[in-house]
């Protein structure tokens, strides 16, 4: 009579468990349809050893320095300072004399070929210089260099943010590497577990209900390593995105 409660027991909690997962299923493809502008209908089915690639870096550190290289923001952030670097430089220029080129032409008859013999032409080169502009050079390079300043602290948070943004996604990674391997070993001792005790019941030495157990035992171990596998994959993902490379 406790084998039949047992079993009855059993195929309750695994009704109870198909049902969370077929909803699970039909929710994680409503989001994906959605992801992919399709409609939540739209029949998807995933492919078969789909995996991401290893993102091929074997240090934290060379991963950062390939989001500076690649990260749009990164690169805008660095040329708008070096844009901030340049008007420093005209600001500055204004103080000191500048060189003017003037040339004039003047035609005897309209709409000929440049003629010497004929035509009146002057070219004259100069400089020029206003040494007494009442502080106005200094103002504007003060202002060339507060707006600088404010670029060079711009460039300096976003390096920061990326840093920030690659260490998580590295240490997410090594954690979900290390939480597949544990699922792994828990999956193989279940699995043995399971198979020594349906030998023993197979025989009649064991129970129904430790037979039940042992296999609901290795469902949840099987359960956990797909759960893992699954977060290592999208920790591979987030640590390419963060180094600014596509995932395929």
């Amino acid at each position: 009579a406790a084998d039949v409660l047992g079993l009855q027991a059993r195929q309750a909690e695994l009704e109870t468990r198909r049902i969370a997962v077929g909803g699970a299923i039909k929710v994680a493809e409503s989001r994906l349809a959605e992801l992919l502008s399709l409609t939540p209908d739209q029949v998807l089915r995933p492919v078969p050893g789909l995996s991401v690639r290893d993102s091929g870096f074997s240090t934290p550190d060379e991963a950062v320095a390939a989001a500076s290289a690649n990260r749009d923001e990164r690169r805008a952030a660095a040329a708008r300072t070096r844009a901030a670097d340049a008007t420093i430089d005209a600001a500055g220029g204004a103080r000191w004399p500048s060189l003017v080129a003037q040339g004039e032409l003047n035609y005897v008859v309209p709409d000929v070929d440049f003629d010497l013999g004929t035509d009146n032409y002057a070219v004259g080169l100069g400089l020029r210089w206003s040494p007494f502009q009442g502080g106005a050079v200094s103002a504007r390079k003060d202002e060339a260099r507060a707006r600088r300043a404010a670029a060079g602290h711009a460039e300096r948070s976003v390096e920061l943010r990326l840093r920030r943004e690659v260490w998580d996604a590295w240490i997410e990674l090594e954690t979900a590497i290390a939480a597949t391997r544990s699922a792994t070993l828990q999956r193989d001792a279940a699995a043995e577990s399971f198979r020594v005790v349906r030998l023993r019941f197979e025989e009649g030495r064991d129970t129904l209900t430790r037979y039940l157990q042992a296999e609901l035992t290795l469902f949840e171990a099987e359960s956990t390593l797909v759960r893992a596998q699954a977060l290592e994959q999208t920790a591979r993902a987030g640590l390419i995105r963060a180094v600014g490379e596509r995932i395929d």
